[in-house]
C-alpha cells in the first residue's frame, strides 16, 4: 500500500488531464475538487495494487457523467454525488453477496480520476492501482469493460441532491442500452451526475484492465509538475519517461461547439507554428479527441491518445478549456494494449466516428 499525498494527487490529476485526450474534466475543475477537499481534509489516499486487493473482494468504479462544459459551470464540489452513488454500489453488491470494498476510476481525466479518490478518503476504502482505459471515453460502450465482457451493471446514479437511481437490466452485458439509460438520467440531472458500477475482481483486473496505470500517471505528473515549476520544455520531460510524439504546435484559430445530449461535440481548427507555419490542422472530438487531421488526412484516430499541452504554461488543456487564441501543442501517445485485445476495441467507436463524419481508416500511433 502507499498513501498519496496532496502533490501526488495533485499529479495525477494533472497527468490524468493530458492522457485524458481532451476528456476526463477539465484541468481546473479536477483542481478545484482537490482544494475544495484539501481545505477541510488531510489529503492522504490509500492506493493498493492489483496483487493487494483481497482475493473474494470486488473493486467498484466510481466516476462523473455528463457535459464537461456542465460541470465546469455547475461550480459543485462533487461530494455528495460521488458518496451516494458509491455508497449505494456497495449495498447493491451485498444483496448480490458480493463484497465490494475498494474503489477505482472508469477513466483517466482530471475530475474522473481524483473523485473516486475522494470517496475512497470519505469511506476509508483504499484505491486501487488500476484504470479501465489508460484514457478517457465518451461513453460507457467505449471501453475495456463492455469490449472485453465485463458487466457493466447494476449502476447507480446519483445527483448533488442526493437523488438516487439504480439500473438493473436484464442483461448486465448491455452496454449501449446502459448507455443510452444513463444518459438520459443524466440529461434529467442537468448532465451533471455521479455513476458508480462495473464491479472487478483482481483476476479480471489483471486479464482486461489496465494495471499500475496510476504508479504510471504519477510519474508523468510529478515530471509535468516540475517542468512547469522550473520552466522546462514539457514535452521534452515528457519524452523521457512516457512514449509520445508531436503531432503539431499551432494556434487555436477556429472553436467549433455544441452541447448536446450530454456530450459535447467539437472541431477544433489550428493554424501551424514554428516548424508547423503554413500548415492546417483541426481535431474533432466528442468530449474526447477522435481523430487528428492535417488537411483533410488523419493523422491518429481513437483509441490512441491526442493529447494537447498550452505552450505559454505547459499545462495540459482539456476540450472544456479551449479558448481561440491559445497556443497548443498536440501529442499522440498510444493506448494501452486493453484496447487491442479484440476488433471492437476498434469497432466500438464506429457510433462516434459516424458522428463526426469520419469513414476512413484506423490511424495507429
Amino acid at each position: 500500500m502507499r498513501i498519496l499525498n496532496e502533490r501526488d494527487v495533485r499529479a495525477i490529476i494533472y497527468a490524468t488531464a493530458l492522457m485524458g485526450a481532451g476528456g476526463g474534466g477539465s484541468l481546473a475543475h479536477g483542481l478545484f475538487y482537490l482544494d475544495t477537499y484539501a481545505k477541510k481534509h488531510e489529503i492522504a489516499v490509500k492506493m493498493i495494487s492489483v496483487d493487494e486487493m483481497e482475493e473474494d473482494a470486488y473493486a467498484g468504479v466510481l466516476a462523473g457523467m455528463g457535459s464537461p462544459v456542465k460541470f465546469r459551470e455547475s461550480g459543485t464540489d462533487f461530494l455528495v454525488e460521488s458518496v451516494t452513488a458509491y455508497n449505494g454500489l456497495k449495498n447493491l453488491a451485498a444483496l448480490m453477496n458480493r463484497k465490494v470494498t475498494s474503489v477505482f476510476p472508469i477513466e483517466y481525466g482530471a475530475g474522473n480520476s481524483f473523485v473516486p479518490m475522494m470517496a475512497a478518503m470519505e469511506s476509508g476504502d483504499p484505491f486501487v492501482d488500476v484504470d479501465p482505459c489508460g484514457r478517457a471515453v465518451p461513453a460507457l460502450n467505449t471501453t475495456p469493460f463492455a469490449i472485453n465482457g465485463i458487466a457493466t451493471a447494476p449502476s447507480v446514479m446519483s445527483n448533488g441532491k442526493g437523488d438516487v437511481v439504480i439500473a438493473y437490466p436484464s442483461d448486465p452485458y448491455d452496454a449501449v442500452g446502459l448507455e443510452t439509460l444513463c444518459r438520459n438520467v443524466c440529461v434529467s440531472f442537468n448532465m451533471v451526475m455521479g455513476i458508480a458500477g462495473w464491479m472487478a475482481n483482481k483476476e479480471q483486473m489483471k486479464e482486461f484492465l489496465v494495471p499500475d496505470a496510476y504508479t504510471k500517471a504519477l510519474k508523468v505528473g510529478h515530471v509535468m509538475l516540475d517542468a512547469i515549476e522550473k520552466h522546462l520544455d514539457v514535452s521534452t520531460e515528457l519524452s523521457k519517461v512516457v512514449a509520445c510524439r508531436e503531432l503539431w504546435r499551432g494556434t487555436l484559430i477556429k472553436h467549433e461547439l455544441a452541447v448536446e445530449k450530454g456530450f459535447d461535440f467539437g472541431r477544433t481548427h489550428y493554424e501551424g507554428i514554428g516548424a508547423y507555419a503554413g500548415r492546417t490542422f483541426r481535431i474533432d472530438y466528442q468530449n474526447e479527441n477522435l481523430v487528428a487531421f492535417e488537411g483533410d488526412k488523419a493523422l491518429l484516430t481513437v483509441p490512441d491518445l491526442i493529447c494537447t499541452l498550452n505552450l505559454d504554461t505547459g499545462c495540459p488543456v482539456t476540450n472544456a478549456e479551449l479558448e481561440e487564441g491559445q497556443h497548443l501543442l498536440v501529442l499522440a501517445m498510444p493506448a494501452p494494449k486493453a484496447w487491442f485485445v479484440s476488433e471492437d476495441g476498434w469497432n466500438c467507436w464506429a457510433p462516434f466516428l459516424d458522428t463526426i463524419g469520419y469513414k476512413g481508416a484506423q490511424v495507429r500511433y
